[in-house]
């Protein structure tokens, strides 16, 4: 049998927005590209909605309404963690 350990010197989040243009009421994409092994990702979405705890890379979130909106995720491994910050605009719902 063969173990393998995820070895990890230093935490480090980060991720990206998919989009430029970020309407309400639809789904935002997020890429958490973020460094920290098999550790946790806690994203707080700035809107008032809980804090979501996540491992995968990929994420969505729908904004119900328009504003300009600070995204947090702070990443955890073992004693060790990161965050970083980034403010998205939201515009209003796109009309049929």
């Amino acid at each position: 049998m063969c173990t393998f350990l995820t070895r990890v010197d230093k935490v480090t989040a980060g991720f990206e927005v998919d989009s430029k243009e970020n309407f309400a009421g639809t789904p935002v994409k997020f890429h958490n590209s973020s460094h920290f092994g098999r550790g946790k990702a806690y994203w707080n979405f700035g809107d008032g909605t809980p804090v979501y705890k996540n491992h995968m890379p990929d994420i969505e979130h729908t904004f119900e309404n328009p504003g300009e909106y600070e995204i947090s995720l702070k990443v955890t491994f073992g004693k060790s963690s990161d965050e970083i910050k980034k403010r998205i605009r939201v515009e209003k719902r796109r009309h049929d």
